[in-house]
Protein backbone atom coordinates (compact mmCIF):
# COMPACT_ATOMS: atom_id res chain seq x y z
CA UNK A 1 0.00 0.00 0.00
CA UNK A 2 1.26 3.28 -0.45
CA UNK A 3 1.44 5.81 2.79
CA UNK A 4 -1.53 8.06 1.11
CA UNK A 5 -3.75 5.64 0.67
CA UNK A 6 -6.86 5.44 3.15
CA UNK A 7 -7.65 2.10 3.48
CA UNK A 8 -10.02 0.53 6.14
CA UNK A 9 -10.10 -3.17 6.17
CA UNK A 10 -12.18 -5.27 8.52
CA UNK A 11 -11.46 -8.63 9.22
CA UNK A 12 -13.65 -9.94 11.58
CA UNK A 13 -14.76 -12.97 10.69
CA UNK A 14 -13.21 -13.52 7.00
CA UNK A 15 -11.28 -16.87 6.67
CA UNK A 16 -7.94 -16.45 4.53
CA UNK A 17 -5.74 -18.93 2.68
CA UNK A 18 -2.55 -16.80 2.42
CA UNK A 19 -1.24 -17.79 -1.56
CA UNK A 20 2.90 -17.99 -1.62
CA UNK A 21 2.69 -14.35 -3.21
CA UNK A 22 0.35 -12.50 -1.14
CA UNK A 23 2.04 -9.36 0.10
CA UNK A 24 2.72 -10.88 3.83
CA UNK A 25 4.42 -14.06 2.49
CA UNK A 26 6.82 -11.78 0.38
CA UNK A 27 7.66 -9.95 2.89
CA UNK A 28 8.09 -12.58 5.55
CA UNK A 29 9.48 -9.91 8.45
CA UNK A 30 5.20 -8.83 8.46
CA UNK A 31 3.99 -11.80 8.66
CA UNK A 32 6.46 -12.85 11.64
CA UNK A 33 5.76 -8.96 13.43
CA UNK A 34 1.64 -9.38 12.94
CA UNK A 35 1.60 -12.94 13.74
CA UNK A 36 4.67 -14.27 15.26
CA UNK A 37 4.95 -16.63 12.12
CA UNK A 38 8.27 -17.05 10.14
CA UNK A 39 6.90 -18.06 6.80
CA UNK A 40 8.90 -19.71 3.99
CA UNK A 41 7.79 -22.47 1.38
CA UNK A 42 9.55 -25.49 3.02
CA UNK A 43 9.89 -27.44 -0.51
CA UNK A 44 13.25 -25.90 -1.00
CA UNK A 45 14.46 -26.75 2.51
CA UNK A 46 15.53 -29.91 2.95
CA UNK A 47 13.30 -32.37 4.41
CA UNK A 48 15.36 -33.33 7.64
CA UNK A 49 14.96 -29.20 8.71
CA UNK A 50 11.44 -29.09 7.90
CA UNK A 51 9.03 -27.40 10.25
CA UNK A 52 5.33 -28.18 8.35
CA UNK A 53 5.83 -30.18 4.93
CA UNK A 54 6.22 -30.16 1.72
CA UNK A 55 4.28 -27.00 0.88
CA UNK A 56 2.11 -25.30 3.79
CA UNK A 57 0.36 -22.06 3.40
CA UNK A 58 -0.87 -19.64 6.47
CA UNK A 59 -4.94 -20.05 7.12
CA UNK A 60 -6.11 -16.41 9.02
CA UNK A 61 -9.10 -16.26 11.36
CA UNK A 62 -10.29 -12.72 11.15
CA UNK A 63 -6.35 -11.41 12.88
CA UNK A 64 -5.53 -14.61 14.17
CA UNK A 65 -3.13 -16.80 12.32
CA UNK A 66 -5.66 -19.85 12.67
CA UNK A 67 -2.93 -22.95 10.68
CA UNK A 68 -0.54 -23.35 8.66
Amino acid sequence: MLPDQNVDIDLSDEVLILSPFDILNVFRHRLKDFFDFDYQIECFVPASKRQYGYFSLPILCGDQRASN
